[in-house]
């Protein structure tokens, strides 16, 4: 059980994560802009909301 809440959790926080470029955009304008996204990225400068945050790597 404990490792289905993990799973949960840990799929909830990377979901969010590839998602904050797109952040309020329509489906439309996230396809002409980006396609599809695959990986991290950084919050796009043409994106009021998410253009401050940049994508990190995290170790450890």
């Amino acid at each position: 059980m404990i490792n289905q809440i993990l799973g949960t959790l840990y799929g909830m926080a990377i979901g969010d994560a590839m998602g904050m470029p797109s952040e309020l955009w329509s489906r439309q304008k996230v396809k002409i802009f980006f396609g599809n996204i695959h990986t991290f990225l950084d919050g796009p400068s043409e994106n009021e909301v998410a253009y401050q945050y940049k994508k990190r790597a995290v170790y450890g």
